[in-house]
């Protein structure tokens, strides 16, 4: 039996949580699992039902500085073999936590420059100050590798592991029957956190000059951008885009749409392409 702890920002619907979730529901039962998350939301916790979840609700900086010992205090009380970090703080905090003893690993989901150090130098000094020879890193694209590279450099082993589609994204695959020319509307779809990166605001300017067309679009995701989103929507009046919120099974609702859309600024490896893909979804992409 290992012990195992995987450490993660929060349990939102967003890539890294949801990879997160599914691998720790496949994993193999030789593994005794703990998850350690440090904000809200709690979305996905539900579906780590047997699973021991930790959450830290960490609040500023100070509470990161006490997170460290607490975090480090978790890892020796379940005499934890093997820490996996994903995402920028939750990484930070098991580098400055993890013991010698205990082999660390720790993903990079997106091209870090532009996502975690655009604007913000002291992020990138912690990055490197932080990562150590022993740590292993992975990567979910050879793009994000080669971007972390540049602006980090290597110092321990690392790994280039791709993400997965869920086998319901096949399973509710739909042929696309109909030809374009000939729909009563086209419905479009994407989903993703509502941040700046993801670009909705293009969309929605896109659609101020289809508010007569028979268009729609749903965007199905959460974040802190999405009032901004909403107030965008109100001020121009546009009633055929829909902020629909997180969905926990979007393989339900993917394959009843026409066109999959994600105009992203930048991305590391977008799972909802690739799930739309599965869907049997055509894709309308930014050129990234």
């Amino acid at each position: 039996m290992k012990n195992l702890l995987y450490i993660i920002d929060s349990l939102g619907v967003g890539g890294a949580e949801k990879l997160l979730v599914d691998t720790i529901l496949a994993s193999p039962e030789y593994l005794k699992i703990t998850v350690v998350y440090l904000y809200k939301p709690h979305t996905l916790v539900p579906l780590l039902n047997g699973t021991e979840v930790i959450f830290l609700n960490l609040q500023g900086y100070l509470h990161k500085i006490s997170a460290v010992t607490r975090l480090r205090n978790i890892i020796v009380s379940h005499k934890i073999d093997i820490v996996h970090a994903h995402l920028f703080w939750s990484t930070i905090l098991a580098r400055l936590a993890c013991p010698k003893n205990v082999k660390l690993f720790f993903s990079v989901h997106s091209i870090i420059s532009s996502d975690v150090f655009r604007g913000n130098k002291l992020l990138s000094i912690l990055e490197k100050v932080t990562y150590l020879q022993r740590h292993t890193a992975i990567f979910v694209s050879n793009t994000v590798k080669e971007d972390y590279i540049i602006h980090v450099g290597l110092k321990g082993p690392s790994y280039v592991l791709y993400n997965f589609v869920e086998e319901e994204f096949y399973l509710k695959r739909k042929e696309r029957l109909r030809e374009f020319n000939g729909l009563s509307q086209m419905r479009l779809v994407s989903v993703g956190n509502l941040k700046p990166s993801k670009n909705y605001q293009l969309l929605i300017n896109i659609f101020r000059n289809l508010k007569s067309e028979p268009i729609t679009l749903d965007i199905f995701g959460e974040g802190y951008y999405s009032n901004h989103l909403r107030k965008m929507l109100t001020q121009n009046q546009i009633v055929n885009i829909k902020l629909k919120g997180q969905h926990l099974k979007i393989f339900e609702v993917l394959a009843d749409y026409d066109i999959f859309i994600m105009p992203s600024e930048n991305e590391g490896f977008c799972i909802a392409v690739a799930e739309a893909m599965a869907s049997g979804l055509p894709c309308i992409l930014a050129d990234i």
